[in-house]
């Protein structure tokens, strides 16, 4: 396997022949518990226990791939908070960092934070590779780009970068929330309180040198930000479901949640985002993505659309715990199912 890197930034990864990779997607470790989508961990857990121990059942054997790729929205950091993340993590990050292969993460929307991370081990072994939005993996005769896939999303599109502002806030909330008890919501509310009588009083300190007035004028929206990114954050579901989510529809802007690869062919979103995005990726033989929850794979003339789909269980979607698995050129989609692994696709 080689890996190296594009001059944009992004990994290109070379399997030689009879290499492997197993890629999914959309865990949402993290999620509260009270969520009507939850994460199934137990049935990941095993999943990769079986992987470890080579007793993966299938028609053909599946056993550590040179390869493990992580597409995104593995770690829910929009709706969890730090401790349900590390909770539900620490035993699959147990065994998957057990595994002896390159483990390659490609952030998501609700992992967008962990895009910048680097990782290496004490000896500086670069064997965990992390990237905020892409990488080439080439296979057989075939390259396929991986990403996420909130990409084709034109909720996301129209945003621009606004969308991003989710994971500063998520990390200074967290910083704001980590006091015990209600007292961050105290101490909050008292910053909140001073600022707004700064402001209202401010009006009896026009005998203040000059060069201080401005630092006066500041000091209120300042004081008051603890208490606004806090609310933001405790309510950042109501906001998405009740105003945005609403609106975009309003605005007829097209979401991809639970739309197979098949529909996103059809409605041109794929070659749109490969076309725009030529410069950068050059010609693919396929695209590998996530997000939708929806697994599934289809071809559209040359170019095979592949999706991981997640390893949650919701209302709208009964297709879950699934993966993807390339090799030699050749993807398939699997099912894990009662401890076996059902194909579903092949392309």
């Amino acid at each position: 396997m080689k890996v190296y890197y594009s001059p944009f930034g992004y990994p290109r990864i070379r399997l030689e022949e009879d290499e492997s990779a197993i890629i999914f997607s959309d865990t949402h470790l993290g999620l509260p518990p009270k969520s009507n989508i939850h994460c199934n961990i137990l049935q990941l857990s095993s999943f990769l226990k079986k992987l470890k121990e080579g007793k993966l059942e299938n028609e053909e054997k599946i056993g550590i791939p040179s390869l493990f790729v992580l597409l995104g929205d593995i770690l829910d950091f929009w709706q969890g908070s730090v401790n349900a993340i590390l909770s539900d993590s620490y035993g699959i990050a147990k065994i998957l960092l057990s595994l002896d292969c390159l483990k390659l993460y490609i952030a998501g929307n609700h992992d967008r934070i962990i895009g910048r991370f680097t990782l290496k081990d004490a000896d500086g072994k670069d064997d965990f590779i992390v990237t905020p939005e892409m990488a080439i993996l080439e296979s057989g005769d075939k390259k396929f780009v991986l990403l996420h896939g909130h990409q084709f999303d034109s909720l996301f599109v129209k945003l621009g970068g606004l969308w991003k502002i989710e994971s500063y806030i998520y990390s200074l909330a967290e910083g704001f929330m980590s006091l015990p008890g209600r007292t961050e919501w105290y101490m909050a509310g008292l910053s909140a309180l001073s600022g707004l009588l700064l402001l209202v009083y401010g009006e009896f300190l026009k005998g203040l040198p000059a060069f201080i007035k401005p630092f006066i004028y500041m000091a209120p929206p300042l004081l008051m930000l603890p208490l606004l990114i806090m609310t933001i954050r405790r309510m950042q579901d109501e906001l998405w479901y009740l105003f945005i989510l609403p609106l975009s529809k309003s605005l007829n802007l097209y979401r991809t949640k639970y739309r197979r690869p098949r529909e996103l062919i059809k409605k041109g979103t794929i070659e749109d985002w490969l076309e725009a995005n030529r410069d950068i990726i050059g010609r693919v033989d396929g695209i590998i993505f996530g997000h939708t929850h929806a697994p599934g794979i289809a071809k559209s003339s040359e170019l095979i659309v592949a999706n991981t789909g997640s390893w949650l269980s919701e209302k709208y979607q009964k297709t879950t715990n699934t993966f993807i698995y390339l090799k030699n050129g050749k993807i398939k989609l699997f099912q894990y199912i009662g401890e076996k692994c059902e194909l579903l696709a092949e392309a």
